[in-house]
């Protein structure tokens, strides 16, 4: 039997997915959503940026994967004057700041660029962003102010959030190089009010160019986890398997989106289990899901829609087993044949 946990990530949906986005604004790949080298490869062929925000990934990128530094948006707004000082050293020129500090800094820096963080969150409970346009209409005098970047998480990310950060940037009242979206871009490929909405932002010429940061919009769709049934035991009259993987094998992701797993056995009658990764930790709980009935030890597990975070947010606690990344040519459509 194959080694699992795996990661299969699914080539040909993953670069029909990119030109899509590519279709509505420049791509800056966050590098913390999945770090697999065989995903940078990938990306950075299909000429993508990447968005970076720690001194780590930026030397992962540069030294060890090899990607041009003028191809980075630094994105961490609470970077010390140090770590700036060594982005910079290192060839990156573009940057996301928020505060006067990092401005103090940057605006006498020559051939580079920055974007002012615009606070989406509740006043004075953002964490990143500033949520007054004082900074942004000082800076935006300066020759390498470049525009805008927002973020909206993924659970609150809708047509009115998007709409509402849009219009709050148009009415600041400037001409704009980029406007850069971060956080979930749920439904901005298929609804086609998002598109129109963007268009009329285009003509009013609040921006030249838009860009996107698709992080988990990306990865999910076109890849899978593939697992083994580690371990069986009926609990107070409760069916329970365990896999080897979980939440400390980068699983992080199903919980918080509340996906559903997917065992081979389709036909058999359903009945429900509770999911526990292989470690004793209580954490470790991928919650309770209906699947086929008569569960094995060795039974296959394909979770799909979950590629995010599973590199880079596995742990060594208690155990956790290492996923291992595997490039599948196809398209996972074509690939879910095999199940």
């Amino acid at each position: 039997m194959e080694y699992t946990p795996r990661l299969i990530i699914f080539k040909k949906s993953l670069e029909n997915l990119l030109k899509k986005y590519k279709n509505i604004g420049k791509i800056y790949y966050p590098i913390k959503t999945n770090s697999a080298r065989e995903l940078v490869q990938i990306i950075s062929t299909n000429d993508c940026g990447f968005s970076v925000n720690c001194p780590y990934y930026l030397h992962f990128l540069v030294d060890e994967c090899q990607i041009a530094a003028d191809t980075i948006l630094y994105d961490n707004c609470a970077a010390t004057a140090q770590e700036l000082e060594e982005v910079k050293k290192k060839g990156v020129k573009f940057f996301v700041i928020d505060s006067y500090e990092s401005y103090d800094i940057l605006k006498n820096w020559k051939d580079t660029s920055f974007l002012i963080r615009f606070a989406s969150g509740t006043k004075g409970n953002e964490k990143y962003g500033t949520s007054s346009p004082t900074l942004i209409e000082h800076a935006s005098t300066h020759p390498n102010f470049a525009g805008i970047s927002f973020y909206i998480p993924s659970s609150s990310f809708s047509f009115i959030s998007f709409k509402s950060m849009m219009d709050s940037i148009l009415n600041l009242g400037l001409k704009l190089d980029y406007v850069d979206i971060g956080g979930g871009l749920d439904g901005l490929l298929d609804n086609a009010d998002y598109r129109n909405l963007i268009e009329e932002y285009r003509k009013k010429q609040l921006f030249l160019e838009l860009i996107l940061e698709p992080g988990r919009n990306l990865i999910n769709p076109c890849s899978k986890i593939e697992a083994t049934v580690i371990q069986k035991r009926t609990v107070n009259d409760e069916k329970w398997i365990h896999l080897d993987v979980g939440i400390y094998s980068g699983l992080i992701d199903i919980y918080i989106e509340n996906k559903e797993l997917r065992i081979v056995g389709n036909g058999q009658k359903v009945i429900p289990y509770k999911v526990s990764g292989s470690t004793t930790d209580s954490a470790d709980f991928l919650g309770t899901h209906l699947l086929p009935e008569n569960q094995k030890i060795g039974s296959k597990v394909n979770i799909q829609n979950c590629g995010a975070y599973v590199v880079d947010m596995c742990a060594r606690y208690s155990g956790a087993k290492q996923i291992i990344v595997k490039i599948d040519e196809r398209d996972i459509m074509d690939a879910d044949m095999d199940f």
